[in-house]
């Protein structure tokens, strides 16, 4: 009976860690951003000063939205 529940367990972690593995990021880390707009992590502080581009608080973590990306990208 034990392991028959730690089978459906494991089978239900495989299934949901599919699902967020396929779903769009919202949210991207300081290092992801910084990689993906070519630019070192103080120029991201520095633009989160002066509001270029305002890092999110999610938990004790620092992410910046994917959205806020976007827009620097198409401009």
């Amino acid at each position: 009976m034990e392991q028959e529940i730690l089978i459906r367990l494991k089978k239900i972690e495989g299934l949901l860690s599919e699902l967020r593995a396929n779903q769009p990021k919202e949210f991207l880390s300081i290092d992801e951003v910084a990689k993906l707009l070519n630019v070192t992590r103080p120029t991201l502080w520095d633009w989160d000063r002066k509001g270029i581009l305002k890092k999110r608080h999610i938990g004790n973590v620092v992410r910046y939205r994917k959205s806020d990306i976007d827009k620097i990208l198409n401009r």
